[in-house]
């Protein structure tokens, strides 16, 4: 089974994104799946109210109040706790999936620790998202973050947030870095199966994290020769 870990923060678009989200999940051809959602508010809200209703339509869903989290990482590693698949797939509220997405990633999970797929923009603005396809050599850590978060299955044993407040933080590139540098294997899918959402509320759009991408590519470097 696939668990897929879905963490809202209430205060930003979340009503608004969350059914095409679930949609993008009900919609899979591989239908042995459990979806985790995380809402970061308590269990009276009408966030946490309007998230219910789709555990109440599928019993593959779970939705759990976290008032005290704030950051992804935190609510990610919860869900994590809670869940239950073999293989760890992560969904940003704002970003969805091609039907097809987890029938075509689930060949590889066994031979790979992390599987995305290839991915576009769309929204304010409509762009393929330059990743490599096929199995990724650690080197190319150092030149851009070739695994779309939102594209992400994660063999069970080796997936964890970072956690952190400082919200110029890449953490995912930051555990793509970390899992390269200590012998982990990555594969994308050659197939457009992730779409990832432009728009005002989207943390890339509201920082600029450039200097610090360098950086962590410059204390990467001798680690993923």
């Amino acid at each position: 089974m696939i668990s897929v870990l879905l963490a809202v923060k209430a205060e930003l678009s979340a009503n608004q994104f969350l059914p095409e989200a679930v949609g993008t999940v009900l919609s899979q051809s591989h239908a042995d799946w459990e979806l985790l959602i995380g809402v970061n508010c308590d269990d009276e809200t009408e966030t946490f109210a309007e998230a219910s209703k789709w555990a109440v339509a599928d019993q593959r869903i779970q939705v759990h109040s976290m008032p005290t989290i704030h950051n992804r990482g935190d609510a990610m590693n919860s869900l994590l706790e809670l869940s239950c698949g073999d293989a760890i797939a992560a969904l940003d509220v704002d970003d969805l999936w091609h039907p097809l997405k987890l029938e075509r990633q689930l060949p590889f999970i066994d031979r790979y620790t992390v599987v995305g797929t290839l991915g576009c923009y769309f929204g304010s603005r409509y762009q393929d998202i330059e990743v490599p396809p096929g199995p990724i050599d650690k080197k190319q850590f150092l030149v851009i973050n070739p695994i779309l978060h939102a594209s992400a299955i994660i063999q069970r044993p080796f997936a964890r947030w970072v956690v952190s407040d400082n919200r110029l933080i890449p953490t995912d590139y930051v555990r793509w870095l970390d899992m390269a540098a200590n012998g982990s294997t990555f594969y994308n899918v050659p197939e457009m199966l992730t779409f990832i959402r432009i728009h005002e509320d989207r943390w890339s759009a509201r920082y600029d994290t450039r200097a610090i991408i360098t950086k962590l590519q410059e204390n990467y470097a001798a680690k993923l020769q």
